[in-house]
This record gives structure tokens, sequence and C-alpha cells, in this order.
């Protein structure tokens, strides 16, 4: 049975065309569904980028995967996939006791699950939960359910705390999803590369993190960018006044666009509202009146190239030969029981 969270993902739809699969997607799509392929859980799989680079796409089109190919034999009781998406509630951040309820909401037990409880035969009286209580429950819930992965999108606003231990708290509660029998997939910003890598050693241990980056000014992006315009150009909402347009301003649309698709869309948009308000198919004048500001352009500039430092620091290969052997803790000397430290600093007593 498909849970709700599952069948929400598959309605994740580009508001252009259809699915657009360009070169850094399928890359980790596929990487995804290798990591998915391996029997077990323990494992914990990171997708970090750019704010809409596509990772709510990508785990739409894994959740299909897993449904199609993985998990063909479809039993009532049985959940293998559920989900919840981070939302902000408190202090610009969420907690983990909303992703235990929304976890059992959609794992559809009897306590949390909403559409059971609007009913009046189904009406039980309010009962204070906390972590624990939902953590036990959740456990339990999904060892019936055959649970065998978790999804969770948004997960950066599990970590939008000042002190980093207490960041890494938040986070390390997501671990409790982790079971012999499943693992946990999340997807979020740069911010939880260094919470999840650099603090909480038996977390670190299970991250694998795949990076969903931006397009640069390389060759392989740059033609791999112009596939991706190609693809929009033949889109029948957006009215060109010629089908070469976005071809021609490629270079000013991959730098105004910082090369994350999530952001040429948003520009796209603009552009087809510009062009129906005034009547008159999109031309350049439209492209160079939806250009982004450049208050914009450097917030998000500043969050990619911060990330991006981020994760490269982390991903940095380890120099073995400069790794200094963990010396042994020095032995404090043994002195008889019931000996006191003789006080040199004071004077010799006369008598």
């Amino acid at each position: 049975m498909k849970s709700h969270y599952v069948l929400a993902l598959e309605k994740v739809k580009p508001p252009l065309i259809d699915f657009v699969g360009h070169d850094h997607l399928m890359e980790c799509l596929n990487q995804s569904i290798s990591f998915c392929s391996i029997e077990g859980g323990n494992s914990i799989l990171l997708i970090v980028g750019p704010s809409h680079a596509g990772k709510s796409a990508l785990l739409s089109q894994l959740s299909g995967y897993l449904y199609t190919q993985q998990f063909q034999q479809h039993t009532p009781d049985l959940m293998h996939v559920i989900g919840a998406t981070a939302l902000t509630s408190r202090e610009g951040r969420t907690t983990p006791k909303y992703i235990y309820s929304a976890l059992l909401e959609d794992l559809q037990h009897p306590l949390f699950y909403t559409q059971h409880l609007e009913r009046p035969e189904d009406y039980r009286p309010w009962i204070r939960f906390d972590e624990t209580f939902m953590l036990t429950r959740l456990r339990r819930s999904m060892e019936v359910r055959d649970t065998r992965f978790t999804i969770l999108d948004e997960g950066q606003y599990l970590t939008r705390a000042k002190d980093p231990e207490f960041k890494a708290s938040l986070l390390e509660s997501m671990k409790s999803l982790v079971t012999p029998r499943s693992s946990l997939i999340m997807a979020g910003g740069y911010e939880l590369v260094e919470v999840a890598l650099s603090i909480r050693a038996h977390v670190a241990i299970r991250v694998i993190v795949l990076h969903l980056g931006r397009y640069k000014d390389t060759p392989e992006d740059r033609q791999a960018w112009l596939q991706i315009l190609k693809a929009y150009s033949l889109c029948p909402l957006l009215r060109l006044s010629r089908e070469d347009l976005l071809i021609t301003h490629a270079d000013l649309l991959l730098e105004q666009c910082q090369g994350v698709l999530g952001m040429l869309e948003k520009r796209l948009i603009a552009c087809k509202m510009l062009s129906d308000a005034r009547g008159v198919p999109i031309d350049e004048g439209i492209l160079e009146a939806t250009a982004p500001s450049q208050l914009a352009w450097n917030t998000m500039q500043a969050d990619i190239a911060h990330g991006e430092a981020t994760l490269a620091a982390y991903q940095a290969s380890v120099d073995v030969t400069k790794v200094k052997p963990a010396s042994a803790p020095k032995k404090k000397p043994t002195k008889p029981p019931f000996t006191r430290n003789a006080k040199r600093s004071h004077p010799p007593v006369t008598v």
C-alpha cells in the first residue's frame, strides 16, 4: 500500500514541461536507485544542493521507481516507503516531534491518523504525547508495516539553531529512523552537510552524501545547459518570438540563473506572466525585464558559494601520510595511599 506522502510525491510535476532528465539530476537519481537496491538498512543517504535544484523532483522519481521496480507486489497492510516534509514551526526550524507525528500519520497509526479521528465513532480523549512515546510507536509501526525507506524532504529545517551541539542533537534524533531493515533518505540544503559529518561520529559513519549541484561555466555543463534550454524552447506555454531565443541567450541565462534549473523555470514563468499581460510574445525585452535583482542574485550566489566550499572541505580525501597515530594517554605516577603532596612554596617551619 502506498502512503499518503508517496501519493503526494507522485503529483510533483514541473509547471511548464514534463520531467527534465538533465545530466546532474539523472546522475544523482541513478546513484539513489543503486543505494536503494542494496538489501538491508542502517544507512543514511543525504541529498544536498542549492535551493530549487530539483531535489523534490528527484525524490518523486525515486519513489516511483521503488514502487514500479522494487516493490511491485502491493500488500494492503505493508508500507515499504513513508515520508514527511520538514516545515518551519518554531524559531525558523522544525522539531523532531513534528517529524515523528507526520510519519505516524503517514503510517496510518490509529492514534495519529486524522482521517479516522474525524469520525465520531473513532473519538479518543486527548492525550499528551511526548517524543519517547511517539518514537517507540513509530519504530514499532515501521516494523509491522515492513518499512524499508523513510524519505525526509527539506531536512535543513531540522538544523536551524545557533548552538552546534543542539543542531547535532536535532539531526541525531533522525538516526532513530534508521534500523537494521530500513534506511533514511534526506534531502535539503548545504547546511545539512556540516552538521551530519562533523559533530557526531556514529551519525557521520552512516551518511552517504550526494550533491545535486548547479551547472557551471565548463564545456560539459554548458552543453547540458543548452539541452535544457532546447527542451524549454519546445514548451507550448511559452510564446517565444523566435525558436532560438533561449539558445542565443544561453550564457546570460546561465549566469543570471546561477546554473540552477529551478531558477531558470522561475524566470521563464515570470516571462510568461509578463508576456500574457502585454499580449506580446517573449522577446529580448521581456527577458531583460524579468532579470533577477542584484540583491537576490547576491544572496543566492553567497549561499551556493558557501555550500560548495563546505561540501568540498568534507569531501576532500584523507592523506594518510599526514595522519598522526593516536598516542596513548599518559599515566599519572602512583603514590602510596594517604600520601599528601608536598607544598614546596611554603617557607620552612623553624622550631
